[in-house]
């Protein structure tokens, strides 16, 4: 298996360190049930969005990150059908700007 984390970043993930104010996401897929890996993305979002995200996580029962991945999956598949457009009407409403570089 091909480690997907930085060398170092390594011992960080290793120790447990957290980055305040950023959302970790574990993507597992089940098989019987065993709960496998597969890959970990951590990013960071406005504090107001991760609020929302843990207030819906607790409203249906669900980890933060089972709710991050639904969410990344069902823009994923919209991106797959709208394409472009999908994606500068989400950004735009991020309040971030086009990078030109």
């Amino acid at each position: 298996m091909v480690e997907s984390v930085p060398a170092a970043a390594r011992p960080l993930r290793e120790a447990g360190v957290r980055i305040p104010g950023a959302v970790h996401i574990e993507t597992k897929l089940q098989r019987g049930t065993t709960m496998v890996v597969r890959t970990r993305m951590s990013f960071r979002v406005q504090s107001n969005l991760k609020k929302e995200i843990e207030s819906i996580a607790e409203r249906e029962g669900q980890s933060a990150a089972r709710i991050c991945e639904a969410f990344l999956f069902a823009g994923s598949e919209a991106y797959k059908k709208q394409g472009r457009k999908f994606l500068e009407r989400m950004i735009g409403r991020l309040g971030v700007t086009r990078s030109t570089e």
